[in-house]
């Protein structure tokens, strides 16, 4: 009986450690025109990670704040491209 007891409890323990959540990464910033104004409400930002594409949009020429702005997954040394409206 003890036996049983300690597998269950093994594999209890096991499960709980490969149960990890993924890896969140949060992005902010400004989105200026080359003059140094704030872009207007509502552009599109895009960033690009592993092939999989996450947006959000611009308020008051910022990205990334009123609404977090989460990428999930990746790696160390993995690049993240950004886009704005399609650039």
């Amino acid at each position: 009986m003890k036996k049983i007891i300690y597998s269950i409890s093994a594999i209890i323990l096991v499960s709980v450690v490969f149960a990890l959540p993924p890896t969140l990464h949060q992005f902010f910033g400004n989105v200026n025109y080359i003059n140094g104004g704030g872009v207007e409400n509502g552009i599109v930002v895009n960033a690009i990670l592993n092939n999989v594409t996450t947006s959000t949009t611009t308020s008051g020429g910022k990205y990334g704040y009123s609404q977090l702005f989460i990428i999930e997954g990746g790696n160390d040394g993995d690049l993240v491209e950004f886009f704005i409206k399609n650039f």
